[in-house]
């Protein structure tokens, strides 16, 4: 919306969100059962997403050795070997791995305990929603679009660059009790409702029908 304004001029404009299928991505109770924080990340291999960032600050982290992080994707093998040299580099074998391409993200979102994606660049991410609307909460970028939906309620919004922030969420769900963390899973699934294929529906017909 903000790109097409200089275009349109005062040209009234109604912004409508993509959706997602909140039948298909749905919580579960069958989280991975491994005494561990377990992290996912599904996005294309590109820098923009920011897995590196991810990487890094997991590297400086205390008690990296109760994290599990797995990244779903393929894309640009330059970054790819990045991503694999990083891990070397930091001695993560153990922490992070490097899952690939995969068919069934739908049923491997709800299992995990948080997503992250600290990309740049986004319209509006898709997998970041569908992990809400699995029950999971997110830890996200400060840059647009993140800001007008992610509230601490449902996951954390950082400077991308701030391992000292990154590690404090981290910390934070690490010590979570349960009670905290399946509120955070309601407010997530919450909030993914309110971007259903049902509520994107009816505003496209309501502003076709509008008079």
């Amino acid at each position: 919306e903000e790109e097409a304004r200089p275009y349109l001029g005062n040209t009234p404009m109604t912004l409508i969100y993509n959706g997602t299928d909140t039948q298909l991505f749905r919580p579960s109770n069958q989280k991975i059962q491994n005494g561990k924080l377990n992290i996912i990340t599904a996005a294309a291999f590109e820098p923009r997403k920011g897995m590196h960032y991810m990487i890094r600050a997991l590297a400086t982290f205390e008690q990296k050795e109760y994290i599990s992080y797995d990244i779903y994707g393929t894309g640009d093998k330059k970054y790819s070997d990045t991503l694999r040299q990083l891990i070397v580099e930091n001695h993560l074998e153990k922490v992070v791995k490097l899952k690939g391409s995969v068919g069934n993200i739908s049923e491997l979102l709800p299992q995990y305990d948080l997503f992250v994606l600290l990309s740049k660049g986004e319209a509006f991410a898709l997998s970041p929603i569908e992990a809400l609307a699995c029950g999971v909460p997110i830890l996200v970028s400060n840059y647009d679009p993140y800001p007008e939906f992610v509230t601490d309620d449902i996951g954390r919004m950082v400077e991308r660059e701030n391992e000292v922030e990154i590690h404090a969420f981290l910390a934070e769900l690490m010590e979570a009790s349960s009670e905290q963390r399946k509120k955070l899973s309601n407010a997530a699934r919450k909030k993914a409702e309110e971007y259903s294929w049902d509520k994107v529906v009816e505003q496209y017909i309501s502003i076709i029908t509008k008079k």
